[in-house]
């Protein structure tokens, strides 16, 4: 065989072996580098992907999908309010307030009932953030408010905000509101001694309606222990003390009152 023809035999095989490879390239490529960045660029799904990325502690990605997400969805507050949640994580408050704003601006109409979609007007999460933003400024009243405001549409008590459980606990308590405190924390024992008389009256009430008896014998026990003789706080211990099985003293209690 001639030298030629071994070379014309040999030139489609040379040729399908590099389409082979070059193939193999691309679809090794595309599914380790293109198809992941896709997938994270997808505003429908940028929750889950910032979670991801977080879970790898990578808050740069984090950042980057959920700025992505914000520029593709403007008109969705979540997206806002997620982009915020990791600006302030990165101790940039200035574009964390900006998000924020840019959250509570949007009003969202009420959409057709096949379509799952957020509460219209509203963003609980934004007005969360915007609370904490406040606390960093000593605006207690302020942050009061918004989380006021978070309330209606979201149930704060949930996991999935449970990084702002101690800021909802913190003003709450302030304020002398236990009935909600109690939602995200409670107090210790060993902490009681240092609570005002109005604060320690106010918690046992609240721990009455939410029949948490433990704690209310607690604070009834720290205000009659300073000799203030409060008949309501010896009628809650009585009660107290006869949920959790003790008569007698329950009968003493009561008869104090």
């Amino acid at each position: 065989m001639s030298s030629r023809s071994y070379h014309d035999l040999l030139s489609p095989f040379m040729v399908a072996g590099v389409c082979a490879a070059g193939l193999f390239l691309f679809a090794y490529a595309y599914t380790q580098l293109v198809f992941p960045a896709v997938e994270a660029a997808d505003p429908d799904r940028f929750e889950e992907h910032v979670a991801a990325a977080l879970v790898a502690g990578d808050l740069g990605r984090a950042l980057d999908i959920a700025r992505h997400a914000a520029h593709s969805r403007s008109l969705d507050p979540a997206t806002h309010a997620v982009y915020a949640e990791l600006l302030l994580e990165n101790n940039d408050v200035e574009g964390a307030a900006a998000q924020v704003a840019e959250a509570l601006r949007i009003r969202k109409g009420a959409a057709p009932g096949y379509r799952k979609t957020r509460a219209p007007f509203y963003c609980a999460r934004a007005r969360l953030l915007q609370g904490q933003l406040k606390l960093r400024r000593e605006d207690w009243l302020g942050a009061l408010a918004d989380f006021e405001l978070a309330r209606p549409f979201a149930r704060l008590s949930n996991a999935e905000f449970a990084t702002y459980h101690s800021a909802l606990y913190t003003t709450y308590t302030r304020f002398g509101m236990w009935g909600r405190a109690l939602e995200f924390d409670k107090p210790s024992v060993e902490s009681l001694a240092a609570l005002a008389d109005d604060d320690l009256l106010q918690l046992a009430r609240a721990c009455e309606g939410q029949r948490n008896w433990d704690l209310a014998e607690g604070a009834c026990r720290a205000l009659i222990a300073r000799d203030h003789g409060v008949p309501e706080a010896r009628c809650i211990l009585g009660k107290a003390y006869a949920a959790t099985g003790r008569p007698a003293e329950s009968l003493t209690a009561l008869s104090e009152a």
